[in-house]
């Protein structure tokens, strides 16, 4: 079914979310785009990040907007700063990291949406 409901989130709302020591805020769920995508802001602190996976159906992208993140995706290693943005298609093992000492933030984007 289409959701026709138009949503605003304020900044600092939305559903925050402890992850691999990290603090994502769910700005846009599954329910609130009709299942279509996620919308999350994460809080990648100094050494988070998660560790290696792989989707099996979702497309993750990523963009950072603070700091720097370290991506691997399957065995290229990609110096994330703000303004870049990695996609990983589905079936791809990556992971990121925040190799820094200062926090760092990005938006991931996730389809069809999982949270």
């Amino acid at each position: 079914m289409e959701n026709r409901k138009v949503q605003i989130v304020e900044p600092n709302k939305g559903k925050h979310l402890a992850v691999v020591g990290d603090i994502n805020t769910i700005v846009a769920s599954n329910e609130d785009t009709g299942g279509t995508y996620s919308f999350i802001e994460a809080k990648v602190f100094p050494g988070g990040g998660p560790p290696p996976h792989i989707q099996t159906r979702e497309h993750e992208g990523f963009y950072v907007i603070e700091g720097q993140i370290t991506f691997m995706v399957e065995k290229q290693r990609i110096e994330a700063k703000p303004g870049t943005f990695v996609n990983v298609p589905p079936n791809v093992l990556h992971s990121f990291k925040n190799e820094t000492n200062e926090t760092a933030k990005l938006i991931g984007i996730i389809s069809p949406t999982r949270v």
